[in-house]
């Protein structure tokens, strides 16, 4: 469940990274 988690939250890390970027 802990591992889960993580990559459920890596997912979301990941998502912001690409709005993020996109903005710039």
């Amino acid at each position: 469940m802990k591992f889960d988690l993580y990559k459920t939250n890596n997912q979301i890390t990941q998502h912001w990274l690409v709005l993020f970027f996109s903005f710039f």
